[in-house]
Protein backbone atom coordinates (compact mmCIF):
# COMPACT_ATOMS: atom_id res chain seq x y z
CA UNK A 1 0.00 0.00 0.00
CA UNK A 2 2.72 2.46 0.58
CA UNK A 3 3.70 1.58 -3.08
CA UNK A 4 0.12 2.68 -4.49
CA UNK A 5 -2.15 5.78 -3.90
CA UNK A 6 -5.39 5.00 -3.06
CA UNK A 7 -8.76 6.54 -4.21
CA UNK A 8 -12.37 5.59 -2.07
CA UNK A 9 -13.82 5.11 -5.86
CA UNK A 10 -11.28 3.65 -8.04
CA UNK A 11 -9.47 2.29 -5.81
CA UNK A 12 -5.58 1.27 -5.32
CA UNK A 13 -3.10 2.64 -8.48
CA UNK A 14 0.99 2.17 -8.38
CA UNK A 15 2.78 5.28 -7.55
CA UNK A 16 6.23 3.50 -6.75
CA UNK A 17 8.04 5.31 -4.47
CA UNK A 18 6.29 8.81 -4.72
CA UNK A 19 5.00 8.31 -1.14
CA UNK A 20 8.10 7.90 0.15
CA UNK A 21 9.61 11.59 -1.49
CA UNK A 22 6.63 13.54 -0.85
CA UNK A 23 7.37 12.15 3.02
CA UNK A 24 10.54 13.47 2.95
CA UNK A 25 9.48 16.72 1.11
CA UNK A 26 7.12 17.34 3.43
CA UNK A 27 7.73 19.46 6.21
CA UNK A 28 4.61 18.55 8.42
CA UNK A 29 6.35 14.94 8.44
CA UNK A 30 9.82 15.59 8.43
CA UNK A 31 8.52 17.77 11.74
CA UNK A 32 6.63 14.98 13.38
CA UNK A 33 9.93 13.04 13.23
CA UNK A 34 11.84 15.27 15.07
CA UNK A 35 9.38 15.67 18.07
CA UNK A 36 9.49 11.75 17.72
CA UNK A 37 13.32 11.32 18.06
CA UNK A 38 13.16 14.04 21.02
CA UNK A 39 10.60 12.54 22.54
CA UNK A 40 11.82 9.03 22.69
CA UNK A 41 15.31 10.59 23.49
CA UNK A 42 14.46 12.54 26.61
CA UNK A 43 12.10 10.07 27.98
CA UNK A 44 13.74 6.76 27.65
CA UNK A 45 17.01 8.46 28.67
CA UNK A 46 15.62 10.23 31.64
CA UNK A 47 13.49 6.69 32.45
CA UNK A 48 16.72 4.94 32.68
CA UNK A 49 18.39 7.56 34.91
CA UNK A 50 15.54 7.23 37.05
CA UNK A 51 15.11 3.26 36.96
CA UNK A 52 18.53 3.18 38.00
CA UNK A 53 18.66 5.43 40.89
CA UNK A 54 15.69 3.80 42.25
CA UNK A 55 17.09 0.73 41.58
CA UNK A 56 20.08 1.61 43.65
CA UNK A 57 18.53 2.74 46.68
CA UNK A 58 16.32 -0.72 46.77
CA UNK A 59 19.38 -2.86 46.30
CA UNK A 60 19.91 -3.03 49.73
CA UNK A 61 18.40 -5.04 52.58
CA UNK A 62 15.73 -2.58 54.82
CA UNK A 63 12.27 -3.49 56.27
CA UNK A 64 9.57 -1.02 54.09
CA UNK A 65 11.02 -3.13 50.80
CA UNK A 66 8.75 -5.49 50.51
CA UNK A 67 6.33 -3.34 50.49
CA UNK A 68 7.45 -0.28 48.36
CA UNK A 69 9.34 -2.87 45.62
CA UNK A 70 5.88 -3.95 44.57
CA UNK A 71 4.40 -0.63 44.45
CA UNK A 72 6.75 0.84 42.06
CA UNK A 73 5.02 -1.63 39.45
CA UNK A 74 1.87 -0.28 40.08
CA UNK A 75 1.84 2.48 37.06
CA UNK A 76 3.40 0.07 34.80
CA UNK A 77 0.52 -2.63 34.75
CA UNK A 78 -2.14 0.23 34.23
CA UNK A 79 -3.57 0.57 30.36
CA UNK A 80 -2.23 3.85 28.95
CA UNK A 81 -5.24 4.61 28.22
CA UNK A 82 -6.07 4.96 31.66
CA UNK A 83 -3.19 6.38 32.77
CA UNK A 84 -3.67 9.54 30.21
CA UNK A 85 -6.75 10.42 31.54
CA UNK A 86 -5.78 10.22 35.08
CA UNK A 87 -2.64 12.99 34.07
CA UNK A 88 -5.41 14.83 32.22
CA UNK A 89 -7.37 15.56 35.32
CA UNK A 90 -3.77 15.93 37.20
CA UNK A 91 -2.99 18.41 34.24
CA UNK A 92 -6.38 20.58 34.62
CA UNK A 93 -5.58 24.34 34.32
CA UNK A 94 -7.86 25.35 36.84
CA UNK A 95 -8.76 22.28 39.25
CA UNK A 96 -5.70 20.07 38.75
CA UNK A 97 -3.27 19.00 41.72
CA UNK A 98 -0.29 19.72 39.50
CA UNK A 99 -1.02 23.36 39.60
CA UNK A 100 -2.34 23.46 42.80
CA UNK A 101 0.58 22.33 44.39
CA UNK A 102 3.27 24.15 42.29
CA UNK A 103 1.77 27.40 43.44
CA UNK A 104 1.90 26.43 46.68
CA UNK A 105 6.01 25.92 46.35
CA UNK A 106 6.08 29.16 44.97
CA UNK A 107 7.54 26.77 42.23
CA UNK A 108 5.31 28.49 39.42
CA UNK A 109 3.55 32.04 39.56
CA UNK A 110 0.55 31.40 38.03
CA UNK A 111 -1.74 28.82 36.57
CA UNK A 112 -0.48 27.22 33.49
CA UNK A 113 -2.11 24.90 31.09
CA UNK A 114 -0.06 22.02 30.74
CA UNK A 115 -1.39 20.43 27.47
CA UNK A 116 -2.30 23.65 25.88
CA UNK A 117 0.97 25.62 25.53
CA UNK A 118 3.06 24.84 23.28
CA UNK A 119 6.24 25.16 25.86
CA UNK A 120 5.15 22.95 28.26
CA UNK A 121 2.84 20.23 25.85
CA UNK A 122 5.46 17.94 25.00
CA UNK A 123 7.32 18.31 28.34
CA UNK A 124 4.10 17.11 30.04
CA UNK A 125 3.89 14.24 27.69
CA UNK A 126 7.64 13.11 28.44
CA UNK A 127 6.51 13.14 32.34
CA UNK A 128 3.31 10.74 31.51
CA UNK A 129 5.24 8.43 29.96
CA UNK A 130 8.05 8.48 32.56
CA UNK A 131 5.64 8.28 35.44
CA UNK A 132 3.97 5.15 33.37
CA UNK A 133 7.43 3.14 32.54
CA UNK A 134 10.46 4.18 34.66
CA UNK A 135 9.23 1.23 36.95
CA UNK A 136 9.97 -1.07 33.78
CA UNK A 137 13.18 0.44 33.76
CA UNK A 138 13.84 -0.22 37.13
CA UNK A 139 12.12 -3.51 37.33
CA UNK A 140 15.12 -4.78 34.48
CA UNK A 141 18.05 -2.77 36.13
CA UNK A 142 17.44 -4.25 39.30
CA UNK A 143 17.28 -7.78 38.29
CA UNK A 144 20.72 -6.92 36.70
CA UNK A 145 21.79 -6.11 40.30
CA UNK A 146 21.07 -9.06 41.84
CA UNK A 147 22.78 -10.90 39.58
CA UNK A 148 26.19 -9.14 40.50
CA UNK A 149 28.23 -11.53 42.68
CA UNK A 150 28.15 -10.05 45.92
CA UNK A 151 31.67 -11.87 46.80
CA UNK A 152 33.10 -9.56 44.36
CA UNK A 153 31.94 -6.12 45.65
CA UNK A 154 32.83 -7.43 48.99
CA UNK A 155 36.15 -8.03 48.13
CA UNK A 156 36.28 -4.58 46.55
CA UNK A 157 35.52 -2.59 49.45
CA UNK A 158 37.62 -4.62 51.82
CA UNK A 159 40.02 -3.53 49.47
CA UNK A 160 39.56 -0.11 50.16
CA UNK A 161 37.32 0.63 47.16
CA UNK A 162 34.81 3.42 47.65
CA UNK A 163 31.16 3.04 46.42
CA UNK A 164 31.52 5.07 43.07
CA UNK A 165 34.63 2.87 42.44
CA UNK A 166 32.62 -0.29 43.05
CA UNK A 167 29.81 0.76 41.03
CA UNK A 168 31.77 1.54 38.01
CA UNK A 169 34.14 -1.39 37.93
CA UNK A 170 31.76 -3.93 38.76
CA UNK A 171 27.86 -3.28 38.99
CA UNK A 172 27.97 -1.44 35.76
CA UNK A 173 30.18 -3.77 33.40
CA UNK A 174 27.79 -6.67 34.96
CA UNK A 175 24.81 -4.44 34.31
CA UNK A 176 25.87 -3.45 30.36
CA UNK A 177 23.36 -6.13 28.91
CA UNK A 178 20.70 -5.60 31.21
CA UNK A 179 20.67 -1.88 30.04
CA UNK A 180 21.10 -2.12 26.70
CA UNK A 181 18.02 -4.71 26.75
CA UNK A 182 15.87 -2.34 28.73
CA UNK A 183 17.04 0.78 26.35
CA UNK A 184 16.18 -2.43 23.23
CA UNK A 185 12.03 -2.55 24.57
CA UNK A 186 11.38 1.16 25.78
CA UNK A 187 12.88 2.62 22.11
CA UNK A 188 10.76 0.18 20.51
CA UNK A 189 7.53 0.83 22.71
CA UNK A 190 8.56 4.89 22.55
CA UNK A 191 8.57 5.20 19.11
CA UNK A 192 4.79 3.96 19.22
CA UNK A 193 3.52 6.19 21.69
CA UNK A 194 -0.12 7.15 20.81
CA UNK A 195 -2.96 6.46 23.87
CA UNK A 196 -1.34 9.53 25.08
CA UNK A 197 -1.23 11.90 22.37
CA UNK A 198 -4.76 10.98 21.59
CA UNK A 199 -6.00 11.26 24.54
CA UNK A 200 -3.71 14.75 26.58
CA UNK A 201 -3.14 16.63 23.19
CA UNK A 202 -4.10 15.65 19.87
CA UNK A 203 -0.77 16.52 18.64
CA UNK A 204 -1.58 19.98 19.37
CA UNK A 205 -1.25 23.23 20.49
CA UNK A 206 -0.47 23.28 16.31
CA UNK A 207 1.71 20.56 15.51
CA UNK A 208 4.24 20.89 18.76
CA UNK A 209 3.11 17.28 20.10
CA UNK A 210 2.43 15.46 16.79
CA UNK A 211 4.47 12.47 16.90
CA UNK A 212 4.63 10.12 13.64
CA UNK A 213 2.29 7.53 14.94
CA UNK A 214 -0.24 10.31 15.15
CA UNK A 215 0.34 12.14 11.80
CA UNK A 216 -0.16 8.58 10.40
CA UNK A 217 -3.35 8.29 11.88
CA UNK A 218 -4.41 11.34 10.81
CA UNK A 219 -3.38 10.80 7.44
CA UNK A 220 -4.85 7.69 7.21
CA UNK A 221 -8.36 7.95 9.05
CA UNK A 222 -9.05 11.69 8.57
CA UNK A 223 -7.51 12.53 4.87
CA UNK A 224 -8.12 9.39 4.08
CA UNK A 225 -4.10 9.26 2.44
CA UNK A 226 -4.31 5.86 3.33
CA UNK A 227 -0.80 4.85 0.97
CA UNK A 228 1.26 7.73 2.44
CA UNK A 229 0.11 7.01 5.66
CA UNK A 230 1.65 3.82 4.65
CA UNK A 231 4.42 4.78 3.94
CA UNK A 232 4.84 7.13 7.15
CA UNK A 233 4.69 3.96 8.81
CA UNK A 234 7.48 2.33 6.91
CA UNK A 235 9.71 5.25 7.38
CA UNK A 236 9.13 4.68 11.18
CA UNK A 237 9.53 0.78 11.13
CA UNK A 238 12.79 0.75 9.40
CA UNK A 239 13.98 3.51 11.57
CA UNK A 240 12.99 1.42 14.82
CA UNK A 241 14.24 -1.72 13.22
CA UNK A 242 17.70 0.08 12.38
CA UNK A 243 18.03 1.21 16.31
CA UNK A 244 17.04 -2.07 17.56
CA UNK A 245 20.05 -4.08 15.25
CA UNK A 246 22.06 -1.00 16.62
CA UNK A 247 21.16 -2.79 19.97
CA UNK A 248 21.21 -5.72 19.41
CA UNK A 249 24.73 -5.60 18.36
CA UNK A 250 25.62 -4.55 20.96
CA UNK A 251 24.16 -7.09 23.17
CA UNK A 252 25.90 -9.93 20.98
CA UNK A 253 29.35 -8.09 20.91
Amino acid sequence: MSLSSYNIITGLSFRGLGNYVDAFKDPRFLNALIITFIFVGSAVGLEFLLGLGIALLVNRDFWLKRVIVPLIYIPMIMAPIAVALMWRMLYNAEYGPVNYFFLHLNLIGRKIAWLSETKHALQSLIVVDMWQWTPFMFLVLYAGLQSVPSELMEAAQIDGASRWQVFRHISFPSLLPFIILAFLFRVIDAFKIFDAVSVLTKGGPGTSTEVVSWLGYLTGFTYFRLGYAAAMAMILFVTVLVISQLLLKKIRG
